[in-house]
């Protein structure tokens, strides 16, 4: 369920990416750290995006600890 959830968000993100601008405007004066590029957002967008990275890292921790969890019972 966690890598369907962190599938969802990634997609989600991929949303707003082209609405990014390059450089910063007027419209668009809020930087977010993004994977490939710097990019200025509006700061909807800018929020939103840091919302949900940090849902991204919230879901990514899920994984791994259910991943954990799964190989302490396997050796149990």
């Amino acid at each position: 369920m966690s890598v369907l959830a962190f599938g969802y968000l990634c997609y989600e993100e991929t949303t707003i990416w082209p609405r990014g601008s390059p450089g910063r405007t007027a419209e668009r004066p809020e930087y977010v750290h993004e994977r490939f590029q710097r990019t200025y957002y509006s700061a909807q967008d800018a929020e939103r995006l840091r919302r949900i990275h940090d849902e991204q890292a919230l879901t990514f921790l899920a994984v791994i600890g259910c991943y954990v969890a799964t190989m302490r019972a396997r050796r149990r």
